[in-house]
């Protein structure tokens, strides 16, 4: 831009149109101007001077359950998979499962994942017991910072899966116990076994003092 002549005290404004790529990373950049100008005398003088412009893309965080081995009432793991989708890096990130009457989390209530630069991917695993057969979903607050260092918090509802006992047949799953689910299912082929066994034995010992008492 060529301005002429700039009086002693006086000003000009330059305006320049600046096209910013969809990938640039977000955080401030620094903008050379080089200033060539003549004085009364006409000696030539140059200058360089900097400028900056703050680029700002807002964070994107994707937070999605993976996978599960729980699809009803009982104790399992459950697998949540965090990207960063977008352009921006994402710092310091931190995940906490909040409680709620839906299930009650056993390990992995709180996680923190650190920074997530752009395609990042991570998975994070917890045990969660399942006490709602109708529906559960994870009430999940992730806490994080974008690349000027601001923070957000916010709450991200992940629902779990809950299938009912014709639904684990029709998946594959055998039975709400095959799933991890019953714990008094468990606990009733267990009684079972040890009352089949003591029948057994007491059968043969009786017979044993029988044959002892005819001889």
């Amino acid at each position: 831009i060529i301005v002429g002549d700039l009086k002693s005290g006086s000003s000009k404004n330059l305006e320049y149109e600046i096209v910013v790529s969809p990938s640039a990373e977000s955080k401030p950049y620094l903008i050379p101007v080089i200033i060539t100008y003549d004085d009364n005398l006409e000696n030539s003088f140059s200058n360089t001077v900097y400028g900056s412009i703050k680029v700002y893309s807002e964070p994107e965080l994707s937070l999605t359950l993976d996978s599960q081995e729980i699809y009803t009432v009982g104790k399992g793991k459950f697998t949540l998979a965090i990207a960063n989708p977008g352009t921006s890096k994402i710092k310091g990130v931190q995940i906490e499962v909040l409680e709620s009457e839906d299930y009650e989390i056993i390990e992995g209530e709180n996680q923190y994942v650190g920074d997530l630069n752009p395609d990042d991917f991570q998975t994070l695993q917890g045990t969660v017991y399942i006490k709602n057969t109708d529906n559960a979903v994870l009430k999940v607050k992730v806490t994080y910072g974008d690349s000027y260092d601001v923070r957000t918090e916010k709450i991200v509802n992940i629902p779990l899966k809950i299938y009912d006992e014709k639904q684990l047949t029709q998946y594959g799953f055998q039975t709400a116990t095959a799933s991890g689910g019953s714990y008094f299912g468990y606990l009733f082929v267990a009684l079972l076994s040890a009352a089949i066994t003591f029948f057994f034995v007491r059968r043969s010992y009786k017979k044993k003092n029988l044959k002892k008492t005819q001889a």
